[in-house]
């Protein structure tokens, strides 16, 4: 704390009808009952010396000025912020699912019928993805589960970490979609909650559907 002000009174009186005692004893009902609290802490013969009221600034404590930052910016700002994009379609009120959140529906196992199978969700999306780049920017998703499922990851672990594209919007008949693309264009899709990993993306492309994003 600083002190920005101090200010000299004869007695405790002068000082709590002066200063107020709302800001002195917030709750004390009269000043008679505030000299009272003092005169446990000092006698007569110390108050007949001068009583002294320091006005003091109280340093901004990180969350108050976090919090009212968040409010200044509303959802849209916080959104902007986050790096999420508004398109057609936008859910503007949906922040990003957490990342934890993210990988864990990637890393999920894709057949749980099958208790001898490893492939994860995301393992078996790209190895069913990864022919239609043939710049081979997913990497070389082939052989055993366990190596599916380790270029899987690397690859979702690529996209996240290098998003510079974000944005929680609505397909033709579907449901909102979370998005995630990278600077060249490569994606990947989640539900909007991050529960349900959706897939991969290409990059946009002329006609693209009729070509099944292949290029």
């Amino acid at each position: 704390m600083e002190t920005k002000d101090v200010r000299a009174y004869e007695s405790f009186q002068d000082m709590l009808e002066t200063e107020g005692l709302e800001n002195v004893l917030p709750g004390i009902e009269s000043v008679e009952e505030g000299i009272g609290i003092y005169r446990g802490f000092y006698s007569r013969e110390t108050e007949a010396l001068g009583v002294l009221a320091l006005h003091v600034s109280q340093p901004i404590q990180p969350r108050n000025a976090v919090t009212a930052l968040l409010q200044s910016l509303k959802v849209e700002g916080v959104a902007s912020l986050l790096g999420l994009r508004a398109t057609k379609g936008t859910l503007v009120s949906a922040l990003p699912p957490p990342r934890s959140r993210l990988l864990a529906s990637f890393l999920a196992r894709n057949s749980e019928s099958v208790p001898s199978s490893k492939l994860t969700v995301g393992g078996r999306a790209l190895a069913k993805h990864v022919n239609r780049s043939s710049a081979g920017w997913w990497g070389a998703c082939s052989g055993t589960e366990t190596a599916k499922n380790k270029v899987a990851l690397k690859a979702v672990c690529r996209i996240i970490d290098q998003a510079s594209w974000m944005n929680t919007h609505h397909l033709p008949q579907s449901t909102h979609i979370f998005e995630i693309r990278v600077q060249d264009g490569y994606g990947a899709r989640w539900s909007s909650d991050g529960k349900q990993f959706r897939g991969f993306v290409e990059p946009p492309m002329k006609d693209g559907h009729s070509s099944k994003w292949r290029h």
